[in-house]
């Protein structure tokens, strides 16, 4: 607990440490249920169809990690080595 601006105290949560609020652990089950517990599975797509949806966009790419999007926009972009 971090003591706030006023009487309040507010806390704090840390990024290496997991946060369930909801149906995580279920939906974990269902994944390794399933055996696929990777990328490009059951739950990637309803992630995609959903960020499309509240979004407004055609298309979403999900990746790994920010150096596979830098990655994939520098791809997309067609930049090589040397542009500016």
């Amino acid at each position: 607990m971090v003591p706030s601006a006023g009487a309040h105290e507010q806390a704090v949560h840390s990024i290496q440490q997991t946060l369930a609020r909801g149906n995580e652990y279920r939906y974990l089950a269902e994944a390794i249920e399933e055996g696929h517990i990777s990328g490009d599975g059951r739950f990637t797509r309803l992630c995609h169809a959903l960020l499309e949806q509240e979004l407004g966009v055609r298309k979403v790419l999900l990746t790994t990690s920010c150096t596979h999007a830098l990655e994939m926009a520098a791809l997309l972009l067609r930049i090589q080595p040397g542009t500016r």
